[in-house]
């Protein structure tokens, strides 16, 4: 019972700060492309909960985030898709192991790559109506950019949060 009771608390927390990095705390260029902290979140959380809760974490978020600001798109499953899916990879790659330079890119590596830059892409191609191709080669390079800004800001802090594991994984 007091497993359950701080996976959900420790959920609800993932929760909101998903919903206050991905929808609240946003840098939007219009045209051009919405840049977030979504993916720490995701990949804290799939470090923390592992990759089931956050995956499960995750869609909630997008789900009560669309309620609250969905942008000048709407709500669009496409979207819970990538974020969940962010969730996923960061469990697969950093649930219950030692945070080290390696595994911490791979994850937010291929959770950016894979997510945010072609799933994300494919959903704004079919919004927009937009050719995949031209529209992927359009977000690489804002898209790259802020990939190093993020692992600039991610590492530092998975890093902090890997000295007090222990922590989440007695309470677990």
């Amino acid at each position: 019972m007091k497993k359950n009771l701080n996976i959900l608390t420790l959920s609800s927390i993932m929760i909101s700060l998903d919903i206050i990095f991905s929808k609240i705390l946003t840098i939007t260029i219009p045209g051009v492309i919405k840049l977030d902290l979504q993916i720490l979140i995701a990949m804290i959380s799939g470090y923390i909960l592992g990759p089931l809760y956050a995956v499960i974490s995750l869609i909630i978020s997008d789900i009560l985030g669309g309620f609250i600001n969905s942008g000048s798109l709407g709500f669009f499953f496409g979207f819970t898709i990538s974020s969940a899916f962010r969730g996923l990879i960061g469990g697969l790659f950093l649930y219950k192991k030692n945070i080290n330079t390696v595994n911490s890119f791979c994850a937010i590596f291929f959770a950016y790559i894979l997510s945010d830059i072609i799933l994300n892409t494919f959903w704004l191609s079919i919004l927009s109506s937009v050719p995949f191709t031209p529209l992927l080669i359009s977000r690489l390079i804002p898209r790259f950019i802020f990939f190093i800004i993020i692992l600039s800001i991610y590492y530092p802090i998975i890093t902090m949060i890997s000295k007090n594991k222990e922590y989440f994984y007695k309470k677990m």
